[in-house]
């Protein structure tokens, strides 16, 4: 962490183990009480990460942290998100798609939309496997399909749209790079277009005199 700060660069972190460390009945109620969480491996990593991003926050506040692949419950995110506002940004995957995934669902609800992005390298979308089954592959093309998880989850109150236009500015925030690599892709386009055109008049000029 201390590293990445002194860059002035992310962190990504995958907790684990997550929430399923402590049951895998995806029909249990899931607004148990925070005693049936205390003192397991999951309370353990949440109160590790805690932990750590508040000793290096304390000399580093600017640290953006990009929470991977979340599988943890709501009121932990909520609180995490509450006690870090200005650091952290939650990662949704092909999981959210999943019917059976109730603990994400309301994640996905909970999580406010300039808090979020997208990701595809661990799960693949439920759209997808239906439809490829064994032939499916992980692509960043899949992120509308995540988005779409989301939105669901949501209930009607955004759209796949809205969550995904969220995300990108999001990831944009979160990983500098990738706008600066977009803004030089841009100029150097225009670059050519400005010497293209150049070289056109150039030669309108060449025909005249000829």
């Amino acid at each position: 962490c201390k590293v990445a700060a002194m860059k002035d660069v992310p962190i990504q972190v995958q907790l684990s183990p997550g929430i399923s460390s402590i049951t895998s009945n995806d029909d249990e109620d899931h607004a148990s009480s925070s005693s049936s969480v205390a003192g397991t491996p999951y309370a353990k990593a949440i109160l590790d990460f805690q932990s750590i991003l508040h000793s290096t926050l304390s000399t580093h506040p600017n640290l953006k942290v990009h929470l991977s692949s979340w599988s943890g419950r709501a009121d932990h995110m909520i609180s995490l998100l509450q006690t870090f506002p200005s650091n952290l940004y939650i990662g949704f995957d092909g999981h959210v798609s999943f019917g059976k995934a109730k603990q994400l669902h309301e994640c996905a609800f909970d999580v406010p939309l300039d808090k979020l992005v997208l990701e595809t390298a661990e799960v693949i979308p439920s759209q997808v496997a239906n439809v490829m089954g064994r032939d499916a592959f992980f692509c960043s093309g899949w992120v509308p399909f995540v988005a779409e998880g989301v939105a669901v989850c949501k209930r009607g109150l955004v759209t796949a749209e809205d969550v995904g236009r969220a995300a990108a500015e999001n990831t944009v925030r979160l990983y500098p790079v990738l706008d600066r690599k977009k803004k030089g892709v841009v100029e150097e386009k225009e670059e050519e277009d400005v010497d293209g055109d150049a070289d056109h008049h150039d030669d309108e000029k060449e025909d005249m005199e000829d």
